[in-house]
């Protein structure tokens, strides 16, 4: 949220929820430190072989590897007319 400022170069973010996990308990105040905006950068073309490298079943081991305890994660490639993608889905997770 922006709250209202009486001076307008001195605009402030504030970030009141960051999701459970973040560790944040009080909000975080951000000032504006510049008025630029960079470009946008060229896309990165990537080759399709690099994305098959995270394909698979992840979860943490544990004891060298021995024990795997905790949530999978699962990594698919799938390829469309908008080029590459790398698709996840967690399962485990208590809620």
């Amino acid at each position: 949220m922006f709250p209202p400022s009486a001076d307008e170069r001195n605009v402030e973010l504030v970030l009141t929820s960051l999701g459970p996990y973040s560790g944040f308990k009080d909000p975080i105040k951000l000032t504006r430190i510049s008025t630029e905006v960079p470009g946008t950068p060229a896309p990165a073309q990537l080759d399709s072989a690099i994305y098959d490298r995270y394909v698979g079943r992840h979860r943490k081991a544990f004891l060298f590897g021995l024990i795997h305890l905790g949530p999978t994660l699962s990594i698919s490639h799938e390829t469309d007319e908008l080029g590459n993608h790398l698709i996840a889905s967690v399962r485990g997770v208590p809620g």
